[in-house]
């Protein structure tokens, strides 16, 4: 569709595992040396193969010019793995595009992946979480007004509260219908309170979701790889993949 799509692959030692990776940037920004970085991470970790489609980015485009192409990406990666094998992930905007892929997915009836793996999810382009005022006082990186403001060029003439661009407000049937997800944050992060009301909402709608939080890490953290709580994220990403864990959705 005129849009390129990088696929990585080990050296040596791959796995079954195929993820497809969404940068962040709150949909305005370009693919920068730290996604890089997590990419790489992931691939020398997991011995997965990874592709990376470069998406259309606000303000110049919207959320519609991009979900009709990232299905696409994901059709011809299931056309030659099995979807329990395929791995859905992102860092901050492109954690929150992770997640609404795995929705719009479902409701196109697309076999879903066998799990999601998020960064620092940005769940929630409306910044309207009463709690995340106590986050953004400790966050040294991100404030809430330019975000809201880049979500809205993102969401175009959407609803930002639509669950393709703000997946906490996602219905119950569709949560419990996810995939397992798996959320690595730290507790320095505007975007925390967001991920603890999908936790919570997740939890209530029988969805199945972990996330382990790192004490003093700030807003996606993992794209500095040689910080120990970068290498304790990626350990336990390592070991999740390489468990061989299925649930009896992912079998069927």
């Amino acid at each position: 569709e005129g849009r390129r799509v990088l696929t990585l692959t080990p050296r040596r030692s791959s796995s079954r595992t195929h993820i497809i990776y969404t940068h962040g940037g709150t949909y305005i920004n370009e693919l920068a040396r730290p996604h890089w970085w997590i990419i790489s991470e992931l691939v020398r970790r997991t011995g997965a193969t990874v592709t990376v489609p470069l998406y259309a980015l606000a303000p110049e485009h919207t959320h519609r010019d991009t979900y009709g192409f990232l299905t696409t990406v994901y059709k011809a990666v299931i056309s030659s793995t099995v979807p329990a094998d395929v791995v859905l992930a992102g860092d901050s905007a492109g954690g929150g595009l992770a997640v609404g892929q795995a929705l719009h997915f479902s409701a196109e009836g697309l076999p879903a992946p066998g799990r999601l793996i998020l960064f620092s999810p940005w769940l929630d382009i409306t910044g309207t979480n009463p709690e995340t005022a106590r986050y953004e006082r400790v966050d040294p990186m991100l404030a809430v007004p330019g975000a809201v403001e880049a979500g809205s060029w993102w969401a175009g003439a959407e609803s930002p509260r639509h669950p393709l661009l703000s997946p906490v407000f996602a219905d119950p049937a569709a949560l419990a219908g996810l995939p397992p997800v798996s959320i690595h944050q730290g507790d320095r992060d505007v975007c925390m309170a967001d991920s603890l009301l999908f936790q919570q909402r997740m939890n209530d709608a029988g969805g199945r979701l972990s996330l382990d939080v790192y004490p003093g890490a700030f807003h996606v953290f993992a794209g500095l790889p040689w910080l120990p709580e970068s290498r304790r994220a990626f350990g336990r990403i390592a070991a999740l993949l390489s468990s061989g864990e299925r649930t009896p959705d992912d079998a069927v």
